[in-house]
């Protein structure tokens, strides 16, 4: 299943409300959890 890391990012970020407060191990936490 190829992802849309553009569109995965801007959900995530809309959730949170600010992408700049978003941690970078988030990020790796997800590629392992969804990889």
């Amino acid at each position: 299943v190829e992802i849309n890391y553009s569109t995965l990012f801007q959900g995530i970020t809309s959730i949170i409300g600010d992408p700049r407060i978003l941690p970078m191990w988030i990020i790796s936490g997800l590629l392992l959890f969804l990889g």
